[in-house]
C-alpha cells in the first residue's frame, strides 16, 4: 500500500519552489531550515511548560518542523522508505507501551 506524507497541492508548491531556490545547495538549505526550525519547536515548548505561550504557538512550530521534514523526505530519499521507518518506530512504541 503507497502511502504518502504531508500532502496538499500547497504542500508540494512549497517544496518546489524551496528545491528551485536552493538549487545547488539544496540539501544543505534543507537541513539548515530543518535545524532552525527544530529549535525554535524546542523553544515553543519550552515556553508552553513556564506558561508563556499557548498551544497554538506549539502547533505553528509543529506545522513548520512537519512542512521541512516533507523537503528533507523528498531531498535525502525515498517517501516509501521513511513510511516503513515510521511504521517500525510505531510498532516499536506500542511494544513499549503496552508492557
Amino acid at each position: 500500500m503507497a502511502r504518502s506524507i504531508l500532502t496538499s497541492p500547497t504542500i508540494e508548491r512549497a517544496i518546489a519552489v524551496h528545491k528551485q531556490h536552493h538549487d545547488v545547495l539544496a540539501c544543505d538549505a534543507a537541513i539548515n531550515y530543518m535545524i532552525e526550525e527544530c529549535a525554535e519547536l524546542i523553544v515553543a515548548f519550552r515556553h508552553l511548560a513556564r506558561g508563556r505561550v499557548s498551544e497554538d504557538a506549539v502547533l505553528e512550530e509543529l506545522a513548520d518542523v512537519a512542512l521541512m521534514g516533507r523537503v528533507c523526505v523528498d531531498m535525502l530519499g525515498n517517501a516509501q522508505d521513511f513510511m516503513r521507518l515510521v511504521d517500525k518506530k510505531a510498532a516499536r512504541s506500542i511494544e513499549r507501551n503496552t508492557r
